[in-house]
Formats: structure tokens, sequence, C-alpha cells
């Protein structure tokens, strides 16, 4: 299943585009999945993230016939250990497997017993690997040295807009707490203020009146 390169970069550029938009986090990776899969038609396409540790890469979307499934046992890879996703978020480096049969860094997962060959792309932020992008397809040598500069591209297209996605989480989480704080300010000035007139006080809350 070798794509056309021309066609593989009118996709990239569409994909792109659309995901650039998002900002919630979870929409941002599941629409990401399922849009490298029905452009490029791959049999399977994960998109992991490191854990805080460093220590696992686990499956934040998924897109093929056993995402569900892989989702919901909230897979994971051992960084630097399992499969070639390991490989890839201890390395920061692509990798390629023509044929999963006689790649020892293939990990078979019974999940996916239809995948013939696999490649897996970092996903950068200021020169952190922060994850990967998982792609796999049901035929041999379906990936060349060329895809890994082509996907690259997406994969750090797909990078940049999960940061923008966490900044955006991190802003209205910040926002959230200061809103938060000053609601607490303010009742402690007003409690303040009633307490030394000494005189009664009524408070209506939108439903009742205390």
């Amino acid at each position: 299943m070798n794509v056309p390169l021309n066609f593989k970069k009118t996709n990239i550029a569409d994909v792109a585009r659309e995901i650039a938009i998002i900002r919630d986090m979870n929409t941002l990776l599941n629409v990401s999945a399922d849009l490298i899969r029905e452009r490029f038609k791959y049999y399977h396409v994960g998109i992991f993230l490191i854990d805080e540790r460093s220590e696992y890469a686990f499956l934040r979307a998924a897109s093929s016939v056993a995402a569900e499934k892989m989702l919901a046992s909230k897979y994971k890879l051992k960084v630097g250990k399992t499969g070639l996703v390991g490989n890839v978020t201890s390395t920061g480096q692509a990798y390629i497997a023509l044929d999963v049969g006689i790649d020892a860094t293939h990990f078979e997962n019974p999940l996916l017993p239809d995948t013939r060959s696999e490649i897996a792309l970092p996903l950068r932020t200021r020169s952190i690997t922060v994850g990967a992008l998982d792609i796999q397809a049901n035929v041999p040598n379906a990936f060349t040295q060329q895809d890994i500069q082509t996907l690259q591209i997406l994969a750090d297209q797909l990078a940049a807009a999960i940061e923008n996605a966490q900044l955006v989480q991190q802003v209205e989480g910040t926002l959230d707490e200061l809103t938060k704080s000053n609601r607490s300010q303010t009742k402690q000035i007003w409690l303040s203020a009633v307490n030394e007139r000494d005189v009664p006080t009524y408070e209506y809350d939108g439903l009742q009146v205390s």
C-alpha cells in the first residue's frame, strides 16, 4: 500500500489545517487519529503520550477495529522497552518495521492480528519527546524511508497542536483558580463588613434568601 508522495503531502496539509484549530485535548487526539486513518487508509492509528515519570507511553487516542478495547484497557507500552512506540519515545527517532514478522522491535498486539508493517514517529515539543504517533498497515512494506520525512511533518504538526491544547487547559485552570480565589476574598470582605456593622443582612443565591 504505497501511497503517492503528492497525495500524502496534500492530505498531511489538510489534516494539519483541521487539527490546528482544535483546543480541547481529547477532541484533538480523537479527531487526529480518525483523520489520519481515514485519509491514508491505514489499518490502525494510535496516539501515545508519555506519563509524568517518563515510564510509560499511554494510548490516548486510536482509530481501528481494536481502538475501543485498547483504550478501555488503558493500553500502555514501556518507554525504551516495548515495541516501536517504546523505542521511539526513548530515542526520539522514527522507526519503521517493514515486516513485523521478522522485526525484533515490533510488539505483537493480539487485538491487531492483521498488522504486517508499522511506523512510529516521535511527538516532539521544544526538542522534548512527549509521545508517539503509531501507524500500522495490513500489508508488508507499506512504508518507506521517505515516509519518515513526510509523516514526521504531520507528527510535528500534531505535537504543536497538543502543546497549544495543553497551554489552553493551563490558562483555563489558572483563570478558574483566580475566579474561585476572588469569590472567596469577596465573601470574606463582605462578611467582615457585615460583622462590623452588627445589623441584619440578607443574601439571595438565586433560589432562596438567607
